[in-house]
């Protein structure tokens, strides 16, 4: 998009409809606009610092040009009504550099309660030019009102890459680790395939560890007692074999998994009944 020298002062909305748990509205939010999907070729980032009393609202926006010094800010003025934060009087920041947005747009957000991301479409007046979306999430520090002399967009990478890999927002990574109950992954008598029925759990085991840089699953097989001590030490090491694989497979280094294979030496159940050996023929995990 060609940078515009900006000479209105633009007058647009900002909806943010959060739908249930506790938000924390004050504070910088920080995120991307736009088109299709997050990537290389995205060219804007978005800074908005919120401060929420009663129901009285207050913002403070800069959006800026990837990797350049173009940027344009605006101080906003709304109101809390029904789990609605409306932003309606906005005034262009003085400061503002060759602004990539020359248009009177509305933004509309809704807090998604199960990643922690702020998401929703930034929309034109315009109805010729399309619609962009737009992404936030919680962060922290304060926006810079002036001009930099070094841009530096750094963290949008990180960003970036976590956001496609389906990781929770960064403030909420903690919790969803403390919160996390382990399942066993359960398999047929003398069988070491996964069945479909636990992949996404596995998924979320994944996208956990991929949430924390310091944080590394152990993989741990068991069988029954059918079978002899060796049969069923091999045994337990190809169910956790097969674990590893898919969790490899999708998106897990193989650096940040460790494995054991107990064979049937730890039973979580007696192995005299058939419910029993349906239980202890299992892959467990733990964070380590």
């Amino acid at each position: 998009m060609r940078n515009h020298l900006l000479q209105l002062v633009a007058i647009f909305t900002f909806t943010f409809q959060f739908t249930y748990g506790q938000v924390t509205y004050n504070g910088l939010w920080k995120g991307a606009v736009f088109s299709t999907k997050i990537d290389d070729s995205t060219e804007q980032v978005v800074f908005v610092s919120m401060s929420k009393y009663k129901s009285n609202l207050e913002a403070f926006v800069r959006i800026e040009t990837k990797g350049a010094l173009s940027f344009h800010t605006y101080k906003c003025q709304g109101d809390f009504l029904d789990s609605i934060l409306t932003f309606n009087k906005s005034q262009l920041d003085k400061k503002s550099k060759d602004c990539i947005l020359a248009e009177v747009w509305g933004i509309k957000l809704k807090y998604i309660d199960s990643t922690g991301y702020l998401e929703g479409e930034l929309i034109s007046a315009n109805k010729s030019i399309t619609s962009k979306r737009i992404v936030l999430f919680k962060s922290s520090g304060k926006i810079d009102a002036v001009e930099k002399k070094e841009t530096s967009h750094a963290w949008f990478y990180l960003f970036q890459k976590e956001y496609k890999l389906g990781l929770v927002a960064p403030d909420l990574r903690d919790e969803v680790r403390r919160n996390f109950q382990f399942q066993s992954v359960y398999f047929e008598p003398a069988e070491s395939i996964l069945k479909e029925e636990f992949k996404n759990y596995l998924r979320k085991v994944i996208q956990v560890v991929n949430g924390h840089t310091d944080l590394r699953l152990k993989v741990i097989g068991h069988t029954d007692w059918d079978g002899s001590d060796e049969y069923n030490e091999k045994l337990s090491l190809k169910r956790a074999e097969t674990i590893i694989h898919y969790l490899e497979s999708n998106g897990l280094g193989r650096d940040r998994i460790e494995y054991e294979f107990k064979g049937e030496k730890k039973p979580v159940e007696s192995n005299e009944t058939f419910e029993g050996k349906k239980r202890n023929r299992r892959v467990d995990f733990q964070f380590i």
